[in-house]
């Protein structure tokens, strides 16, 4: 299996930065998600490491072996891309074993290898049926099927979800955990689906206009964000900012001038900020809508402009200045254009500089 290295790497497409002097260690058998908006160099970095794409600069290792100038049938990779690249008119058995054919294996080392595989994935009972003939998931693992057939050393995935129905694409984020942990293979997969990242993910790599924004396992990506794209890009929904500012009094206000209660200890841990204006964060689910205060410390005024349901939760939208925000609320609809406050719990959270971004 592969360790995977990038060292500075940087592509460029005339004046563009498609990638921009990236660095990052991929551990051997680590599963590594590349997550980012469209457009965010993700795909791009994941050609390069194919061979796909030629390098502008910097350099791509797997171990100690630095690979750019290998073609990709030299890396000992596989790849699956969001499009399945099958033969349509050709039967599952040959798609499978097109590429040990290829390698001039024998024939029974390839039926061997074609029936180890298809039950890995559950798909022995469709060899003999013909690619056009099958449902778009059982498409997918074929393509899967016929990616790991060869025992490669790294598995590359490009958006492979991205066509499926929910159904399918909750299916095979199971299939995939299954095969990449009986395989043990190094597997670097993207996708632009947060809650796919999280739920797949041993480190998730975060990028933005071809740069590494921030990289760390789901968990921590998630409680401890250390900077705001971080923070707003992972969650469903994202976290909430609102900008703060210290009044010549001492009070703390919000991006309209609501003034924001603290508790004690948290008040004197914001004025003892280095900055007079700062961004603190909450997820949506520590701010909880109450229509009256009852002994809480943290608190700020608001007006429900509706509540809308995600995921089975009540979530109320509400504005600040003109930035939309979202709290926690007990009932329904009914709640919509009421005033009260949102209470937090201020364990739940976080400082951040306004002028860079960054944690505090």
């Amino acid at each position: 299996m592969a360790q995977i290295r990038l060292e500075n790497l940087t592509k460029h497409y005339g004046k563009v930065k498609a990638v921009d002097e990236i660095n990052l260690e991929i551990k051997d058998n680590e599963f590594v998600v590349f997550l980012g908006p469209s457009g965010c160099g993700k795909t791009t970095t994941l050609r390069c490491v194919a061979g796909l794409e030629a390098v502008t600069g910097g350099n791509i290792y797997f171990g100690d072996r630095r690979v750019n100038d290998l073609e990709p049938a030299d890396r000992n990779i596989a790849m699956v891309f969001q499009h399945y690249a099958l033969y349509p008119h050709l039967k599952v058995h040959r798609n499978i074993s097109f590429p040990l054919k290829a390698e001039k294996m024998p024939p029974s080392e390839r039926e061997r290898k074609v029936k180890e595989v298809s039950e890995l994935l559950g798909i022995e009972n469709l060899l003999n049926r013909r690619i056009s003939e099958l449902p778009d998931g059982d498409k997918q693992k074929v393509a899967l099927a016929r990616a790991i057939v060869r025992t490669p050393e790294v598995l590359l995935l490009d958006e492979p979800l991205s066509a499926l129905d929910e159904v399918f694409r909750e299916q095979m984020r199971i299939e995939f955990l299954k095969i990449q942990k009986a395989l043990q293979v190094t597997t670097v997969y993207v996708t632009h689906d947060q809650r796919e990242a999280m739920m797949l993910a041993d480190k998730i790599v975060v990028m933005n206009d071809g740069k590494i924004v921030e990289t760390g396992n789901p968990q921590k990506l998630y409680e401890m964000p250390q900077n705001l794209f971080t923070g707003y890009f992972i969650g469903s929904p994202g976290m909430n900012f609102f900008n703060c500012r210290r009044k010549g009094s001492g009070a703390l206000a919000l991006d309209d001038g609501e003034t924001v209660s603290f508790s004690e200890t948290y008040r004197q841990k914001a004025l003892g900020l280095a900055t007079a204006e700062f961004v603190i964060g909450i997820r949506p689910e520590y701010l909880f809508f109450k229509q009256k205060i009852e002994g809480e410390s943290n608190y700020f005024k608001i007006k429900l402009v509706n509540v809308e349901r995600i995921h089975e939760i009540n979530y109320g939208n509400f504005y600040l200045g003109d930035r939309l925000y979202k709290c926690l609320v007990s009932g329904g609809a009914e709640f919509g254009g009421r005033e009260g406050f949102a209470v937090f719990n201020d364990q739940k959270i976080l400082f951040y500089d306004l002028a860079g971004g960054k944690i505090l």
